[in-house]
């Protein structure tokens, strides 16, 4: 169940990476801009960004380039289960597709495997300009291992609900001890009781102690 949603989610995520809806790059015409902060470049995932002031505006312009791949990198994941998955209602689906939503880590990924490919500052405009780039084929295993890696821990998760739940329902269910009777059927074990005590030879027993 888990292991063909997952599949599939991965097939779709990627069909879409690789289409051209990630690969748009900025539209917005930035005064003094380079060309090549508008372009693509194949097999690469890319963003740009600009900053103004004095030298530190390249730092500003490196730290929008990134923050705007993040970006464009969750909202190819929400576009994904909003146009394809956003019906699914099984509790552990939902939890692997939620779970694949929200990723705390990939501004860490971001900063670990991406590339500024251009960095620039234009006296005459005072401007910074950066373009961050990821490669495909990169983002393609990291997503892998992760999809991977939420699919075992949902599934260890509501193995463990279920066993603790039959366990549950184990322990609450008092047990029944039977018998073959001379007939060879099964019937009720009836709980042994103590014998009864004669209250004249406990008295007798009482005499001869002393």
């Amino acid at each position: 169940m888990l292991e063909a949603l997952a599949f599939t989610l991965f097939k779709t995520y990627v069909a879409y990476l690789f289409s051209q809806q990630l690969r748009y790059q900025e539209t917005v015409l930035i005064a003094g801009a380079p060309k090549w902060y508008y372009q693509t470049q194949d097999d690469h995932i890319c963003a740009s960004g600009f900053g103004v002031g004095d030298l530190d505006a390249v730092e500003t312009a490196k730290q929008y380039a990134r923050n705007a791949l993040v970006q464009k990198l969750n909202e190819g994941v929400k576009t994904v289960i909003y146009e394809h998955f956003k019906e699914v209602e099984n509790p552990a689906e939902r939890e692997l597709i939620e779970r694949f939503e929200t990723d705390a880590m990939l501004p860490h990924f971001i900063d670990s495997s991406a590339q500024y490919r251009n960095v620039e500052y234009h006296d005459e405009v005072n401007k910074g300009f950066a373009r961050i780039c990821l490669e495909s084929n990169n983002l393609v295993e990291y997503q892998k291992n992760r999809l991977d890696k939420i699919r075992i821990a949902v599934l260890e998760k509501y193995r463990g609900e279920a066993f603790d739940e039959l366990e549950t329902e184990t322990s609450d269910t008092p047990s029944t001890d039977l018998e073959l009777d001379n007939s060879g059927d099964l019937h009720k074990l009836e709980p042994r009781q103590a014998p009864k005590k004669d209250p004249f030879i406990e008295l007798e027993r009482d005499a001869e102690n002393r």
